[in-house]
């Protein structure tokens, strides 16, 4: 499986931020309430709290992804329980991909807790695949690529990796070889030592046994 990928380091996901607070004060849209869509969103809803002075920060969970691959219709986890009467409410995530969590969220929010209005905001907007655009994005992925954040790093790559090694029905694999099912894959050029720790993070998880420094075997590809 090929699927473009592209990393998002932790300085550049900071500027991202400030780059979306500037955008949303341009708007002269200064939330009483901010709501991270969980997990995606905690990170980033904490720094634009901090970048726009909000300091009602709550969190709504939202599932829906698994690295690059579509579950289920996006559900409500944790249901809200804070009072957000007459409200401006800022949804944030760190990506809008089909838009649907936004949507799902916002008509939630909508819903139960009477505010007096919500807008959307995430670091990338996939132009390509959103059909329900959010209101304020830092940056626009006009071409659709999966897009890995350091806060979801290792979710991420295990997952992406686990897929690639199913597809090749390896379950031993080295590190050499790992580095280059990354390149191939998923065009993500990895060192030898984010490698290495990604085998480490796997062990660590039971995910996989060393066979050797350089060789790891891996428990879920059956």
């Amino acid at each position: 499986m090929k699927i473009r990928c592209i990393y998002i380091t932790w300085e550049r996901a900071t500027e991202l931020c400030r780059v979306l607070s500037h955008k949303i004060r341009n708007e002269e849209y200064i939330p009483d309430v901010i709501i991270a869509v969980a997990r995606g969103g905690y990170v980033p809803a904490r720094l634009l709290c901090d970048y726009l002075g909000v300091t009602d920060l709550v969190s709504l969970q939202i599932e829906y992804w698994r690295t690059a691959v579509r579950k289920k219709e996006p559900k409500i986890r944790n249901p809200l329980t804070v009072n957000l009467h007459d409200k401006r409410v800022l949804l944030v995530d760190d990506v809008a991909d089909t838009g649907e969590t936004l949507k799902v969220a916002s008509n939630y929010v909508m819903k139960c807790c009477n505010p007096r209005e919500v807008k959307t905001a995430v670091l990338h907007y996939k132009s390509s695949s959103c059909k329900y655009p959010p209101n304020f994005y830092a940056e626009e992925v006009r071409e659709w690529v999966w897009v890995i954040y350091p806060w979801e790093f290792y979710e991420d790559v295990i997952d992406l990796l686990t897929t690639s090694l199913k597809e090749r029905n390896i379950a031993e694999v080295s590190l050499d070889q790992i580095q280059r099912i990354f390149e191939e894959d998923y065009d993500l050029i990895l060192s030898k030592d984010t490698v290495k720790s990604i085998a480490e993070e796997m062990v660590l998880r039971k995910l996989a046994t060393y066979v050797n420094e350089n060789i790891i075997r891996v428990l879920t590809t059956a």
